[in-house]
């Protein structure tokens, strides 16, 4: 990356190593204890701008595998405090309910290949007030987020947005459409359907282009054709439909994937869509499915990065913190999982990894402080010794 200056690029060479490692929750004081920086040094770097999307963008490039699809979910943020930069009262998904406390917009790409999510840009959702005085709704701050990313999901060669349910709306889907992107979502169980007429042409009147309406519960399963069956058990299946219908609340055609679930007490079904009527059924599945890995990534920055550990109040410094979190996971992945051969890569785990950071972090501040020199063979055994000292104990 370029525009960095020397002393800029020092911190945060030593920051990005010495975050996931801090064994304290990441606040500026707790920075200074442990790095060789003073508190108002680390206040003055957290209020400069940083170009995190932009440095994901060449981490993802180089790292990542060709096919890669773009997700985004907004995420809550717990905080106190009556004076913090965006704080309201949002959806908290996690305990179904509205609290007060902040927003964040993730935007990341996941690797279709390596099954796992990267971090792009974490952008923090303004209050209903702010947004009301710019005269902007909160769907339109959404879609301002993804097209301000706009250039970068062409230069990775991203061709989809994944979603949840909340996001299939005309409005977003037609904002999406406009980026020459196509969106995978889900729709709800009780969505307006219909299917298309491909009969003989009317001899009067107007054309027939549909022909009744889908029963979400009983579908016609001459019409939407099954093409995936998982067996789990004798009284449990898994029964996938596919065909391409007409959606009223989003004006256009659609392909639908309908899952149905027989757990031999009743069956469940849902409904999953993309925009692009050509993309195989069997694609929609997958990337619906890999969806949730951005919100396993927003999971490890909360528990292991320190995501909401955030005590400042100013916007720049709240924005430099949530990417921060984020994008330290994603290195993490990117520097010490995705090096390994896909044969001998197991499951992604960031508490190895905070492990093995930890006792870096700590082992050199303590050869740091005792002067020994790495250069020796002793000393470096030694050294070697005290980063597996946490995994022997474990």
């Amino acid at each position: 990356m370029g525009g960095l200056s020397k002393p800029r690029l020092q911190f945060l060479v030593w920051l990005f190593g010495a975050w996931l490692g801090l064994p304290v929750r990441r606040t500026m004081m707790n920075l200074a204890r442990f790095g060789p920086y003073c508190e108002k040094s680390i206040r003055l770097h957290l209020a400069r701008s940083f170009c995190f999307a932009e440095f994901c963008r060449l981490v993802i490039d180089k790292r990542c595998g060709a096919e890669r699809v773009c997700a985004f979910d907004p995420t809550f943020i717990t905080k106190a405090g009556q004076h913090t930069y965006g704080v309201d009262t949002w959806w908290c998904g996690t305990l179904q309910r509205a609290l007060r406390g902040l927003e964040l917009g993730v935007l990341g790409i996941v690797d279709v290949a390596a099954r796992s999510a990267f971090a792009l840009q974490a952008t923090q959702t303004p209050s209903m007030q702010a947004l009301q005085e710019k005269g902007q709704s909160l769907m339109e701050h959404y879609v301002s987020l993804l097209q301000a990313q706009r250039g970068r999901l062409e230069q990775l060669a991203v061709g989809y947005v994944t979603a949840d349910a909340y996001f299939a709306k005309k409005s977003f889907v037609e904002a999406v459409l406009g980026m020459k992107l196509h969106l995978v979502t889900r729709l709800r169980q009780d969505a307006n359907l219909r299917y298309l007429y491909h009969g003989p042409p009317n001899t009067t009147g107007r054309p027939k282009k549909y022909d009744g309406k889908v029963d979400c519960k009983n579908i016609d399963k001459r019409r939407l054709r099954l093409f995936k069956q998982d067996l789990f058990k004798q009284d449990q299946e898994c029964c996938y439909y596919s065909g391409v219908v007409y959606a009223v609340a989003l004006k256009r055609l659609v392909r639908i994937v309908y899952v149905q679930e027989n757990k031999g007490k009743g069956d469940r079904y849902c409904i999953v869509m993309s925009t692009d009527v050509k993309l195989a059924a069997e694609k929609i599945v997958e990337y619906y499915k890999l969806r949730f890995q951005i919100e396993f990534l927003i999971r490890d920055a909360k528990g292991y990065a320190g995501l909401e550990e955030c005590q400042a109040r100013d916007q720049d410094k709240l924005f430099f913190h949530f990417n921060m979190a984020l994008t330290t996971v994603s290195l993490a992945k990117a520097a010490c999982w995705l090096c390994v051969p896909t044969q001998q890569r197991g499951a992604f785990s960031i508490r190895n990894f905070k492990l093995l950071f930890t006792n870096r972090l700590w082992t050199n501040r303590v050869f740091q402080n005792l002067a020994l020199d790495l250069s020796f063979e002793k000393h470096q055994q030694a050294y070697q010794r005290c980063l597996n000292i946490e995994q022997l104990t474990v």
